[in-house]
C-alpha cells in the first residue's frame, strides 16, 4: 500500500552518478582550513567583530550573545593534500518503484554492468563513489522542505568477467532488519519489564536470491546472549528455499516465525542489555557470501520507551487547515508499576532553513477510554533541536518531576501551521500507539510508522555536562536571590575555600552559562535571556549541591 512504502520517489530530475577516480601524485591546495578553539574573556553582544589571533587581518562578526569562557572555533590555517581526479561514468534520473513493478511484480532492484577498460583506471589506486543530486520537497508548506529523495544501493560488485547474464547474485539474505524482542517497544525501562511484554514469534523476512528452481538447502538459528552469558539457543531444521524471484520471501515457519519461547533472567540493575544474533545461510560449505548471514539486534532495556528504532525515514507533521490552526500528537505509553517522568527526547528532522524551528508545548496526558484524556503536564516555548550527534535525541528536560502510572500520552502541542518535522521511523509500526487531532476529536493515524518520541524514566539522571558521580553527598548552604528577576540572579554558597561553579540551563536542558568562582558569592546576569523559566545547577568541589528554578521575569 502507498501508505506503507519507505522512503521516498527520487523525482525525474533528481539523479543518481557513479563516478570513478584516482589520485594524480600531486599534492595540492584544498581552499579549507584546520580549526582552532579560541576561548573568549568577555561577554559579547549579536554583531560584535572579534579578531583572530591565529591569522592576521581575519575576524568574525557574531550572530548570537556569546558569554566569557565561550569556545569559539577560529580558522588557523590551510589545507594542503592529495589532488584527486574524478569522472562521472554512469548516471540516472528519478523513477517510480511502480515503474518497475509493472514489468514484475517482484523486480525491486535492477542490475547495472559498468565496464573498467580505459587505461587511467587501470592502477593500485582506483576508486568509486556514488552521489545523489536530490530536490527538496516543494509543496508551499513550510517546514517541510528537505531533502526526502532516495536510492537503495546493495550488491556493490567489482569482479571480472561479468556478463549481461550474471544478473543473479548467489546468496540467502535478511530482507529487513531483525525485530525486538518485545511485543510493542523496541526499548522500555528495565524496571517496567515483564514476562508478558515478550513477542511469541520473531517476524522475519528472508529471501534466496539464487536462481536455482530447484530451490537452495539453508539453516536458520538465532541465539540471545547478555554480558556474553547464554540465554537461549535456537535451532531448526534445514529447510529448502524457492528463489525469489519466482516464489517470493521463504517462509517456512521454523526460518520466518521462530518462536520466542524463553523468559529474559531478570535483577536488581536498573539496565540491561541483551544480544540477539540470527543466522540465516546456506547449508554447507560454499556460501559465496558468508559475512551476509548474520544479522544482529541489540535489545535495550535503559530507562526510556521507544516505539522506532532510532533512524528516520521520512518527517511527520500534522497540518491544520483552520484559521486559527491548532493541533496536537500523542503516543501511548503503558506503565507496569507507577514511575517518574524525567525528560522526554525527540529527534527533529533538519530542513531548510531551519524552518520548523517554530514553539510548540510539550504536553503530558493521562489516558481516557484509549485516548488523552486530562493534561497532566506541559511545558511551553519549546523548539525542535539536533543533538550534536546526527543520530542521537534531544533531551527535553522537564523541570518538575511527573509522577505516573497506568498508561500516559507524551506529545505536543502546536497553535501555528508549520510543520515541525518530527523524524518518522517507517520500519515499525506504530499506529496502533498514536493518535492526532487537528479538530476537537483524536483520530488513528493512517501512515505506517513511529514518531521519534521517547519518554525518560525512573531516578534523578544528569543533565548536559554533569556526571553521576558529581552529586555531593552533603551540601553547605546556598541560597539564590531575587527569584523571580527581571536582569540578575545571585547566588551566595557558605564558605571561601572550595572549588565553585554555576550552571545555566534552559528548560530544553540546553547548556547557557557556566562561571566559576571561589569566594561566597557570584551573579548571573540574565538580561540576554528571553522571560521564562531556567534550572540552575550549584557546584561545589565539581559537585552538585543545590538544583534550582530561576524565573526571569
Amino acid at each position: 500500500m502507498q501508505w506503507e512504502r519507505v522512503g521516498d520517489q527520487p523525482e525525474p530530475d533528481d539523479m543518481l552518478v557513479l563516478e570513478f577516480g584516482y589520485e594524480t601524485g600531486d599534492t595540492i591546495f584544498m581552499n579549507d582550513f584546520i580549526y582552532g578553539d579560541y576561548i573568549t574573556d568577555t561577554i559579547h553582544e549579536a554583531g560584535d567583530t572579534i579578531f583572530n589571533p591565529f591569522i592576521d587581518g581575519d575576524f568574525i562578526i557574531l550572530e548570537n550573545f556569546t558569554d566569557s569562557g565561550a569556545v569559539i572555533p577560529m580558522p588557523m590555517d590551510s589545507i594542503f593534500g592529495p589532488e584527486e581526479i574524478w569522472n562521472e561514468v554512469w548516471s540516472t534520473g528519478g523513477c517510480s518503484l511502480d515503474e518497475w513493478l509493472k514489468a514484475d511484480s517482484l523486480q525491486y532492484f535492477k542490475q547495472v554492468l559498468i565496464p573498467i577498460n580505459d587505461p587511467q583506471y587501470l592502477r593500485d589506486n582506483f576508486q568509486f563513489r556514488f552521489r545523489n543530486y536530490a530536490s527538496l520537497e516543494d509543496n508551499g508548506l513550510t517546514g517541510l522542505a528537505s531533502n526526502v529523495d532516495q536510492w537503495h544501493i546493495d550488491y556493490v560488485q567489482l569482479n571480472y568477467n561479468r556478463t549481461l547474464q550474471d544478473s543473479f547474485p548467489d546468496d540467502v539474505a535478511f530482507v529487513m532488519p531483525p525485530k525486538s524482542l518485545l511485543k510493542n517497544y523496541q526499548s522500555m525501562p528495565w524496571n517496567q519489564f515483564r514476562q508478558e511484554e515478550l513477542a511469541e514469534a520473531f517476524d522475519n523476512k528472508l529471501s534466496n536470491l539464487f536462481n536455482d528452481e530447484d530451490g537452495t538447502n539453508v539453516k536458520y538459528t538465532y541465539s540471545v546472549t547478555k554480558g556474553g552469558s547464554i540465554v537461549k539457543n535456537y535451532t531448526s531444521n534445514n529447510f529448502n528455499a524457492y528463489p525469489y524471484y519466482h516464489h517470493g520471501f521463504h517462509t517456512y515457519e521454523p526460518h520466518a516465525t521462530p518462536p520466542i519461547d524463553f523468559q529474559l533472567p531478570t535483577d536488581g540493575t536498573d539496565s540491561a542489555l541483551f544480544i540477539v544474533t540470527h543466522i540465516f545461510a546456506k547449508a554447507g560449505y560454499n556460501d559465496a557470501r558468508v559475512a551476509n548471514d548474520t544479522a544482529i539486534f541489540e535489545q535495550k532495556f535503559y530507562n526510556y520507551y521507544a516505539y522506532d528504532d532510532g533512524t528516520a525515514e521520512n518527517g511527520y507533521s500534522i497540518l491544520s487547515t483552520n484559521a486559527n490552526p491548532e493541533a496536537s500528537l500523542a503516543v501511548r505509553f503503558k506503565l507496569n508499576e507507577p514511575d517518574t517522568l524525567r525528560a522526554v527526547r525527540m529527534w527533529f528532522n533538519h530542513v531548510l532553513n531551519d524552518a520548523n524551528e517554530e514553539p510548540f508545548t510539550l504536553m503530558v496526558w493521562a489516558d481516557n477510554s484509549g485516548k488523552p484524556g486530562d493534561i497532566i503536564y506541559s511545558q511551553s516555548s519549546m523548539l525542535p533541536a539536533h543533538a550534536d550527534d546526527f543520530l542521537d535525541f534531544y533531551t527535553y528536560f522537564i523541570d518538575e518531576p511527573v509522577a505516573l502510572s497506568g498508561t500516559f500520552y507524551v506529545g505536543f502541542y502546536q497553535n501555528h501551521d508549520v510543520q515541525l518535522n518530527i523524524g518518522f521511523d517507517r520500519n515499525n509500526d506504530a499506529r496502533a500507539h498514536f493518535l492526532y487531532k487537528t479538530t476537537n476529536d483524536w483520530k488513528e493515524p493512517y501512515l505506517k510508522g513511529a514518531p521519534m518520541i521517547r519518554p525518560v524514566l525512573g531516578k534523578y539522571f544528569k543533565p548536559e555536562g554533569v556526571a553521576v558521580s558529581e552529586i555531593a553527598e552533603s551540601k553547605p548552604h546556598c541560597s539564590v536571590y531575587p527569584n523571580p528577576t527581571s536582569d540578575e540572579v545571585h547566588i551566595v554558597v557558605a564558605g571561601s575555600a572550595d572549588k565553585k561553579s554555576v550552571r545555566l540551563y534552559d528548560l530544553s536542558g540546553k547548556l547557557l552559562t557556566v562561571k566559576e568562582f571561589v569566594s561566597e558569592s557570584e551573579t548571573i546576569n540574565l538580561n540576554s535571556q528571553a522571560s521564562g523559566m531556567y534550572i540552575l545547577y550549584i557546584m561545589v568541589n565539581d559537585k552538585i549541591q543545590e538544583v534550582t528554578k530561576i524565573i526571569k521575569k
